[in-house]
């Protein structure tokens, strides 16, 4: 029967003993590994984990491969532990250091009141824009089959080409505010007041906001944007993406302040619709020009603690690149669909918009874009006088609250929010660390600032195929490859452990996240938070009180997992009995990554 069972053997005088699984597994994998080593497996096999010594500890992930973009592309996983040559006692757990990693995150940052507000907005905001970005890049994927990238207006300055002298443009224009549905104008163009503008933007605001005391955007809060683009974020889309087309011949990319939503009840920030790059003969609701649409709620706040309108800006331009490369794409690939999809699109976007605050960052003290940050960065260089986070610094923390939201949530998913995640799990936070990973370990970041621009320009060139395929292209690296080493990536990250040649570098995310007292640690907590116990990269072995390492004792874990989401557990021996055998149930395409942590 299966189960375990001792064996004793004797010829005259010599005697042995030996415990005996018996599985009907089709297979048993011995895993013995050094500290930094990995091992992939096949879900078909069981993974025998020997005793060692106590204190050692492992990591097992539970890897679904699936890369099907649908929330409700959820199953169940299973992990079942079995001591095997135990005692009848009961094994007692190893000694747990205070943090399992041995980090030491020093004071928590007990944030102001106002600070949280903030955050709590950025969250809402994160959500509602989500939502917003994802119907509008499946209509413009609609549009672009329906009319064709011959519709698309004639790029007057080649992307690679000099930038374009600038020009002035009038104090008052008119514009259509689009929702992006289709390109049938929802309303006559309205008047549109200009705020301010340099060589590389124009922000212009709906005479109707304009004319409110309580929507107004003042001149000052405009200057904050146009001054932190250009000296920030051009540099970066131009390096990264590159650059964006110029179908107005007028050399500056239009911020529209043309609606008004309320922070407090969540809003969209602001959107891009690409549909605005169209010949107006085509679609008639095209703005003919590139041109990104703003939230007044969001900059009036900009000049008021809360900068998040500053990096967005980058981001939103980046959309506008990543539009026309798409059509670049079509002409040279062929492609019906020659878009990314949204885990991608939004994920390199957050990458455009946190280059953009790491190099701003730098520029009021905080380390090289090149460097690892960590908590003692932060509390060093991203908060003023008056203990507020700097308007430089914000997308620092933003970040960093994304990455706990989704990797913590159970299930998760890297392509897609899957059906029963947490509410802070967004394509934003796990697109942006999947491809902060990839600029990490195969844009060589750490190297040099921006040494990953080369990176992500090959990954958005229309010569280089969407999606997925085009990530495959320019690492070359099957996806299931990627993600087993992404995994592999997260478990061994700041562990002490070796972490190979394809390691985070940009950010200590142990120190950097668990800084901002999101939740209670290992030992007697600092601080009391609503975030899930325990630290990066959160196993779902962990306890209530925060210990992630559990003993080689019997024990089940079940849980639901998403498309391309991982289920991370953790495993202490104290050094008795043979080991562990733990069996795995996952729906397929999934893999077992096993690591080896000290």
């Amino acid at each position: 029967a299966e189960g375990n069972v001792n064996v004793a053997a004797s010829v005259g005088n010599v005697a042995g003993t030996a415990a005996v699984i018996v599985s009907s597994a089709p297979c048993t994998e011995e895993v013995s590994l050094n500290p930094g080593e990995v091992e992939v497996l096949p879900v078909a096999c069981d993974v025998f984990i020997p005793s060692g010594s106590a204190g050692d500890r492992y990591r097992v992930a539970i890897l679904n491969q699936s890369q099907i973009e649908s929330e409700s592309e959820v199953s169940d996983a299973v992990l079942t532990v079995t001591p095997v040559g135990a005692t009848a006692a009961p094994i007692a757990a190893a000694p747990v250091a205070a943090q399992s990693t041995g980090a030491d995150f020093g004071d928590p940052q007990r944030l102001s009141l106002e600070t949280r507000k903030h955050l709590r907005w950025g969250a809402l905001l994160e959500n509602r824009t989500r939502a917003t970005h994802r119907g509008l890049r499946a209509a413009e994927a609609a549009l672009f089959r329906a009319l064709g990238p011959d519709a698309v207006m004639a790029d007057v300055r080649p992307l690679d080409g000099p930038q374009r002298q600038a020009e002035d443009l009038p104090d008052r224009i008119t514009l259509r505010n689009n929702d992006g549905s289709s390109c049938s104008p929802p309303e006559d163009p309205t008047p549109a007041f200009l705020l301010g503008q340099n060589a590389d933007l124009a922000v212009f605001q709906d005479s109707a906001l304009n004319a409110d005391p309580d929507t107004e955007v003042t001149p000052s809060e405009a200057q904050l944007i146009l001054d932190y683009y250009s000296t920030y974020g051009r540099d970066v889309i131009d390096q990264y993406y590159p650059g964006v087309p110029d179908v107005d011949d007028n050399g500056k990319i239009i911020v529209y302040i043309s609606f008004n939503d309320d922070l407090d009840d969540g809003a969209t920030a602001a959107y891009v619709w690409g549909g605005d790059l169209f010949d107006g003969e085509d679609c008639e609701a095209s703005n003919e020009a590139e041109l990104t649409y703003f939230n007044a709620a969001l900059v009036r706040e900009v000049d008021d603690g809360f900068a998040q309108a500053l990096e967005t800006t980058v981001h939103e331009v980046k959309h506008i690149s990543s539009f026309w490369q798409g059509i670049g794409r079509n002409r040279v690939l062929g492609l019906s669909n020659p878009f990314q999809p949204s885990w991608i699109e939004e994920g390199t976007a957050e990458i455009a918009s946190n280059v953009a605050t790491r190099v701003s960052w730098e520029n009021v003290g905080g380390p090289s874009p090149s460097a690892k940050v960590t908590a003692e960065d932060i509390r060093d260089s991203a908060f003023d006088a008056n203990d507020d986070i700097r308007p430089e610094a914000l997308g620092i923390v933003i970040r960093m609250n994304r990455v706990q939201g989704y990797l913590s949530s159970q299930p998760n998913g890297l392509i897609e929010t899957p059906r029963g995640a947490d509410d802070g799990h967004s394509v934003y936070g796990s697109g942006w660390t999947f491809f902060r990973w990839l600029g990490d370990a195969y844009g060589n970041a750490a190297t040099a600032p921006l040494a990953d621009a080369s990176f992500f320009a090959d990954q958005n060139d229309s010569t280089t195929q969407n999606g997925i395929a085009g990530v495959e292209q320019v690492t070359g690296q099957s996806y299931d490859q990627l993600l087993e080493q992404f995994a592999a990536a997260m478990m061994l990250h700041e562990t002490g452990a070796p972490e190979g040649v394809r390691a985070i570098t940009s950010y200590d995310f142990i120190s950097s996240i668990e800084m901002w007292c999101f939740a209670a640690h290992e030992a007697e907590p600092p601080c009391s938070g609503t975030g899930p116990p325990g630290t990066y990269p959160w196993p779902v072995t962990t306890t209530s009180s925060g210990v992630m390492g559990r003993p080689f004792e019997n024990a089940t874990f079940t849980g639901r997992i998403g498309p391309s989401g991982i289920r991370i557990h953790e495993f202490v021996s104290d050094g008795s009995g043979s080991g562990i055998q733990i069996g795995i149930s996952a729906e397929q395409p999934a893999r077992v990554v096993v690591t080896r942590i000290n």
